[in-house]
């Protein structure tokens, strides 16, 4: 496993220092090997599983916290540190070269500083089918689509992610190169998610879970829509997004910014995605998982069933029991 240390000592200081994350990163460059492990020696419960200029995979202690305790294994972007991309429970084992096997079969878990991915677990509470076909838009290190894989064993699964960094910590770190080799129904996939959109046939899928991110963007920031892209708001993109859908299909999108732009995102959806039914839903504990302030997560979900909202048991089934309906952002 790559552990260029230089990116993720680059991520924890360069707020610090005053300095933009690629004059951070020069300044870590220039640094001897000694400096850099000191500085991870440093770190308070958390290790350094892989790293490379741009991402990096940490485990860290969770007992007493991140639910249920443990280990937890999460994936993040060196430029934006704070915010966990992929998070997942570990246990001990020899699955993969560290001793460490990922538990697919348990939910991702939720945190202060997680993207509450679980939550887009929402899409398969509502569409209820014990087959179906999903895809996953933006599949970070490939968590969610891991659990849906292993909680649904007639569903066949396509995970789509265009870093090909995030790509090799999935396979690396998270368990998925040995998923791939063991299971005809899971896929991971290299490419942009717009040019899949572009090219999947009409119909074709029944869930479509979409988490993807602008890539910029202040975390702490109350006027600014960090995902989804600008681009999927656009006419072109969400009506793709529309045609690839089956006639009972569903899809969840992560949402995170301002409040009034979390709202502004759902009703641009709203407009452009023709034959959905749309409506905004908040994490537990109202805000749980924004980051600062009046930044908002929200899952949006639109469904082709007109009036359709998860059952209380399917909620539970997914662990998203407590995400409640928005209806200030429907």
């Amino acid at each position: 496993m790559a552990r260029r240390l230089q990116g993720f000592v680059a991520g924890a200081t360069h707020r610090e220092l005053g300095v933009s994350f690629a004059e951070g990163l020069a300044l870590a460059k220039a640094l001897p090997l000694a400096a850099l492990r000191e500085f991870e020696s440093s770190l308070a419960g958390q290790s350094v599983v892989m790293s490379t200029d741009s991402v990096s995979v940490l485990d860290t202690d969770a007992e007493g916290g991140g639910g249920g305790g443990g280990r937890l294994r999460s994936l993040h972007f060196n430029n934006r540190l704070d915010l966990v991309q992929s998070c997942a429970r570990v246990a001990a084992g020899t699955a993969d070269d560290d001793g460490v096997v990922v538990l697919h079969d348990q939910p991702p878990p939720r945190g202060p500083t997680g993207t509450n991915t679980v939550g887009l677990a929402l899409a398969l509470a509502l569409h209820a089918d014990p087959a179906p076909r999903v895809a996953v838009l933006g599949a970070g290190a490939c968590v969610l689509p891991a659990f849906v894989h292993a909680r649904l064993p007639r569903c066949t699964l396509e995970a789509v992610e265009r870093s090909a960094d995030v790509r090799r910590a999935a396979r690396e770190c998270f368990g998925i190169a040995e998923l791939e080799a063991a299971s005809d129904r899971f896929a991971l996939r290299a490419g942009c998610a717009f040019e899949w959109l572009d090219g999947a046939a009409d119909a074709s899928w029944d869930v479509l879970v979409v988490d993807l991110e602008g890539g910029d963007g202040d975390v702490a920031s109350a006027e600014a829509l960090l995902a989804p892209p600008p681009r999927l708001l656009l006419r072109p993109a969400a009506e793709a997004l529309a045609r690839v859908l089956s006639s009972t299909g569903t899809l969840a999108v992560n949402a995170l910014g301002g409040a009034a732009q979390v709202e502004e995102a759902t009703a641009a959806l709203a407009s452009a995605c023709g034959g959905l039914e749309w409506s905004s839903w908040a994490a537990p504990g109202g805000d749980e998982g924004a980051k600062q302030g009046a930044v908002q997560q929200r899952v949006l979900l639109g469904s082709r069933r007109c009036g359709a909202t998860p059952t209380a048991a399917a909620m539970r089934a997914w662990d998203v029991k407590g995400y409640r309906r928005d209806c200030k952002a429907a």
